[in-house]
């Protein structure tokens, strides 16, 4: 019988016996595809009971991923480095400090920028 050393370890195991028993896991395992699956979330799923399964796999194992990275920023109030590199690559923060330093500081997106005068 296996004891439990912590809840993360049960954690663990639950998604390993998880993905052992699922035959087609998603390509999204990635972390830097499940930070990108937030600003961008595909479209629901067809009617195709494969495809709903694969969806909701997907957003299980992103949750999950991303409760592990969000977790150091609770206790310290500083971002992981994994984090800001998967920020980092998305289009809409790639060469724009302005947007990341933004987002990072008020957990949301900037406002576009306001036209200029044209006189």
């Amino acid at each position: 019988m296996a004891v439990f050393s912590s809840p993360s370890s049960s954690v663990v195991t639950v998604v390993l016996l998880l993905l052992s028993s699922v035959v087609s896991v998603p390509a999204v395992l990635d972390f830097d595809k499940c930070v990108a699956l937030q600003f961008a979330p595909p479209p629901p799923p067809t009617d195709d009971p494969e495809a709903i399964r694969s969806a909701r796999l997907r957003d299980m194992l992103c949750r999950d991923m991303e409760r592990v990275i969000y977790l150091p920023y609770r206790g310290t109030g500083k971002h992981s480095p994994q984090y800001l590199a998967a920020l980092k690559k998305l289009d809409i923060f790639k060469n724009n400090d302005y947007a990341l330093d933004y987002f990072l500081r008020n957990h949301e997106l900037p406002p576009p920028p306001s036209p200029s005068p044209s006189w």
